[in-house]
């Protein structure tokens, strides 16, 4: 019979042997063991049958912001099962536990990186963040008005301090971005052959950086944050500094941002690129926060449909800035399943977009009601696990 446990330190190597087989990557010793040092910041649960580890998963302990408020949040990831082992339902039983135990610990919201999307779906999680992907050629490298301020580059560590207060300012103003901490943007970003390019204004404060790498005659950004048009026209006035380095442009961008509209040339290729899946774990926990930070409205009751989180389940009633739980019984006005409420939350969909897919069901006011405690801000995540 199959049960789950908590991986331990002494069996950290046969966990890495199943994600090393698993993704298909070899680490040398010396990087190994600084993975297994992170690893005791994490949750990592096994599905074993009798001693042997079947499949694995890891839950980092982040926070997220939404609404400009910090969430605990659940980061879902390396999840992974030998293969003579799969198909029988393990992964299925990690996940559940794995949202029993967030639950448990606070963590109100989930987010994960899916190798395949209809397979999270299945689960609860669902597509809340797309990312857009520019590729640009020399013709496209035309400087925008100059800007007032400088720019400087530094190794990352060096640069941390800037990108952080940067950093903390930009992603309060979006749903889902992660609450970094000083610690997750070193081994993040402190990678060889990348640096870190910092704009200051004319007043003196640093507005925008962005994490950058050069490499045989190509230019890849995989971080841009400005937090006015000031910042972007120097930033990107920096790029184009790079025309006789580089013969192409790789950008990583959020995917409300403008680059085509602002600049001389904007034939590029753009691609928007579906990133990564969020959940919600606890829905009178996360709406008991979430609601308190917007206006009070008129009452609504939904049925919530959520197989894998029964403590989800059933009806709510959302009046004001408090959500109860009301006897099944009590009619409801509109019914939603986890995976499209927590889309609804972050601000990925709106509730008529729902309605009209036919993914929040009733009438056409009660979903202009239940509109009215939604945010109304973009999604956007800029980084990975």
């Amino acid at each position: 019979m199959p049960t789950i446990r908590r991986i331990k330190p002494e069996q950290y190597d046969i966990t890495n042997a199943l994600s090393e087989y698993a993704f298909q990557y070899k680490l040398d010793e010396a990087t190994k063991q600084k993975r297994f040092e992170l690893w005791h910041e994490q949750d990592i649960w096994g599905d074993f049958e009798g001693n042997t580890m079947i499949s694995k998963l890891h839950v980092y302990p982040l926070q997220l912001w939404i609404n400009g408020e910090s969430y605990e949040m659940g980061g879902v990831a390396a999840v992974a099962t030998w293969p003579e082992h799969r198909r029988k339902q393990s992964v299925s039983r990690l996940l559940t536990h794995s949202l029993a135990y967030m639950m448990e610990k606070g963590q109100t919201i989930s987010l994960l990186h899916p190798f395949k999307v209809s397979f999270y779906r299945k689960f609860g999680w669902e597509l809340f963040v797309d990312q857009k992907w520019y590729t640009l050629s020399l013709e496209n490298l035309h400087p925008m008005q100059p800007a007032n301020g400088t720019i400087a580059r530094f190794p990352h560590k060096e640069a941390i301090y800037s990108m952080q207060h940067i950093y903390r300012q930009f992603a309060t103003r979006y749903n889902g971005t992660l609450n970094r901490s000083d610690k997750w943007l070193e081994r993040q970003f402190v990678k060889e052959g990348t640096y870190t390019a910092v704009y200051t204004n004319h007043h003196g404060d640093q507005t925008g950086y962005l994490v950058a790498r050069v490499r045989d005659e190509k230019m890849t950004v995989t971080e841009w944050v400005a937090l006015d048009q000031d910042a972007r026209r120097g930033l990107w006035n920096f790029i184009c500094q790079h025309d006789s380095m580089v013969k192409e442009v790789e950008m990583v961008m959020t995917a409300d941002d403008t680059l085509a509209f602002e600049i001389t040339n904007p034939i590029f290729t753009q691609k928007t690129v579906p990133y990564f899946m969020a959940r919600i774990v606890d829905v009178e926990a996360f709406f008991s926060k979430y609601i308190a930070q917007t206006s009070e409205s008129a009452p609504v009751t939904l049925t919530v449909e959520d197989p894998y989180a029964p403590w989800n389940e059933g009806n709510w009633r959302i009046e004001g800035t408090s959500i109860v739980k009301v006897p099944s019984g009590e009619t409801s006005e509109l019914e939603v399943d986890i995976q499209t409420l927590s889309a609804l939350a972050l601000g990925y969909i709106t509730a008529e977009q729902a309605h009209d897919q036919g993914r929040l069901r009733g009438e056409r006011l009660a979903c202009q009601k239940f509109a009215r405690y939604l945010t109304t801000r973009q999604t956007a995540f800029l980084d990975y696990f």
